[in-house]
């Protein structure tokens, strides 16, 4: 067998391959019988036809078993001895028979050459907890336990309240910009700014009518537009937060006090912010070595892949 590659425009690979007639002929031979095996030919059994009456009832088929065949025997091999690694699906063409030659075109990973990495340094940032943090995550632990209590009083900053409501602009209804039944809790900012606080003092059962402008980085659509509301108020309910002790903690999982819980906070925060300065990291690494790599031509398959 003879071999040869050479690259080609576009990321690809140009393979060879040249069979010894002996090479060929044992090609010849088993192709033969597998085609045989699977196509009916009068007079023959399954996999006893001679070549030359294979040849001249399936023809094509034989090539294309032929081409397989010696791209499975002796491409594949060849592939696993070079430097480079090919992708996607192939392109075999048959050149001759006599004699055997066969030609693989196939893309390529692109070849990196890294440059002068080993002068990148990447300097580490302090992974530091501070108790603000703990003191928030907390905060959302009271928030989620809070308990609730329907009442007729007029609506307050921390209260749950549930409403319909429907947004329009110049007569016309807003896409999205209607519900029934929807909860938010007051304070929190779930809704354009602006709209909680036409709420604030309303009782169930109260329908509020006001205006309302979008902020200009809303969606292009909306984006500094003047907007008309209609909400109705049909259920306001008062909410208590725990209070945050030993009982809280203990009420929580298995934590015998409040600084048990605290220093669980603390050590979980510092395991994600190490973590994320781990990708910080490795993100920098890649962005320094992006800038002093060098790479060869990335071809068309790979960047519709990506």
């Amino acid at each position: 067998m003879k071999a040869d590659h050479k690259k080609q425009a576009g990321g690809r690979i140009q393979v060879t391959i040249e069979l010894t007639p002996e090479e060929y002929q044992k090609i010849k031979t088993q192709a033969a019988v597998n085609v045989s095996q699977v196509k009916t030919l009068p007079g023959f059994r399954a996999g006893k036809a001679p070549y030359d009456v294979v040849a001249k009832h399936y023809g094509p088929d034989l090539e294309q078993e032929e081409s397989l065949m010696a791209v499975k025997k002796y491409y594949l091999p060849y592939l696993e001895e070079q430097t480079w690694q090919t992708i996607g699906q192939p392109k075999i063409k048959h050149l001759s028979f006599n004699p055997f030659v066969f030609e693989v075109v196939s893309d390529i990973l692109p070849e990196v050459k890294l440059g002068n990495w080993p002068k990148i340094k990447i300097q580490s940032q302090p992974v530091v907890v501070l108790p603000e943090k703990v003191d928030k995550v907390l905060h959302d632990l009271r928030n989620s336990r809070a308990s609730e209590a329907l009442t007729d009083r007029p609506v307050e900053l921390g209260d749950r309240i549930i409403m319909d409501f429907n947004v329009s602009v110049d007569g016309v209804a807003v896409d999205g910009g209607a519900a029934n039944d929807y909860s938010i809790i007051m304070g929190r900012s779930q809704l354009v700014l602006g709209f909680e606080n036409n709420l604030i003092g309303a009782k169930a059962g109260e329908t509020k009518k006001f205006e309302l402008k979008f902020p200009d980085d809303y969606n292009k659509n909306l984006a500094g537009k003047e907007a008309q509301v209609t909400a109705k108020i049909k259920s306001v309910f008062k909410r208590a937060l725990p209070e945050v002790n030993d009982e809280f903690a203990k009420n929580l999982g298995k934590f015998s006090s409040l600084k048990e819980l605290k220093d669980r906070l603390e050590k979980n925060l510092h395991d994600e912010a190490a973590e994320a300065e781990v990708m910080r990291q490795e993100r920098a690494m890649f962005d320094a070595l992006l800038k002093v790599a060098e790479f060869e031509e990335i071809p068309e398959s790979l960047v519709k892949n990506e």
